[in-house]
This record gives structure tokens, sequence and C-alpha cells, in this order.
């Protein structure tokens, strides 16, 4: 009778450690959706950086006066477009726009694109 019983212990006890198992390795898996989700919320709400454009250049180096913002959206570009090979043909040499900032460079309000 004991060495049923033991047996029977044995057996209860290799089926509980594998439902914890189990148990653990959902719960791990449950964190990490849960880690991802978040990033990726992080990753569209924020723009991609702190610092979008550089400092204005000090003396004796010439600061452009001007800033000119070009929205390419339905305008060049259909939102299933890339506009980086548009800025490209637009200044091909790459003299006059210094700086290209796209959608990473924006946050995310309201369910729209803030700029």
């Amino acid at each position: 009778m004991s060495l049923i019983l033991r047996s029977f212990r044995h057996a209860k006890n290799e089926k509980y450690e594998e439902l914890e198992r189990q148990k653990r390795q959902e719960w791990h898996w449950k964190g990490v959706k849960k880690g991802i989700g978040f990033m990726s919320i992080l990753f569209i709400a924020e723009p991609s950086r702190e610092k979008l454009l550089p400092d204005p250049v000090k003396a004796p180096y010439h600061q452009p006066k001007y800033t000119v913002v070009l929205e390419l959206r339905n305008v060049l570009v259909s939102p299933q477009w890339d506009a980086a090979p548009i800025v490209t043909q637009i200044d091909p040499q790459g003299q006059r726009i210094n700086h290209a900032l796209f959608r990473d460079c924006t946050k995310y309000v309201n369910g729209t694109h803030v700029k």
C-alpha cells in the first residue's frame, strides 16, 4: 500500500512540476508580449530622437537664414511611397536640403502625427 501511495505522490509531483513549468513559461511570454507592445507604442508615439535639428552654427561659419518645410503627402508622394527617393530627386547633390525629417521624427497625439 505504501508503494502505491509513494508512486501516486511521485506522479502527482511530476504533474504539479509540469504545470508550474508551463505556468512560468506562459507568464514569461505574457511579459515579453507586454514589453514589446509598450516598446512599439513608444516607437510610434515618440520621435525617433530627442534632438531633431542641429544647433545653429557660430561665427565664422555661415548659418542659413531660412528653413523651408516641404509637406510631401498627397502633393508629390502617395502614402504608400517612400519620401526619401523624392527628396533625393529634388536635391541630388545634397546642397540645398541639409536635414530631411520624416514621419519617425513626429509625435503621435490623439491618432494623428504632429510635427
